[in-house]
């Protein structure tokens, strides 16, 4: 990945190169903000398997996945295997 100076410098300084799986979950379970959780989730979903995989838990007790009755939940109670 290829990047200017000036985000080298600001690397350097401590900004993430891409937003905290905490952070970024946190803001696709945030209420009342539909367009922000849509990107949240989004992105989440477009760089799970090249930035997120390593770190993700399905335990996480956030609920950040959108269910078809509009409500929130968490992975283990959407997805039970």
């Amino acid at each position: 990945m290829e990047s200017s100076l000036e985000a080298e410098f600001l690397f350097q300084l401590g900004l993430e190169r891409q937003p905290r799986m905490e952070d970024l979950l946190m803001l696709a379970a945030s209420p009342n903000k539909r367009k922000v959780r849509a990107t949240a989730l989004q992105y989440f979903l477009e760089n799970f398997m090249s930035v997120y995989s390593d770190q993700y838990d399905p335990n996480i007790e956030v609920a950040f996945l959108p269910t078809t009755d509009g409500s929130f939940q968490t992975p283990l109670v959407c997805c039970t295997i």
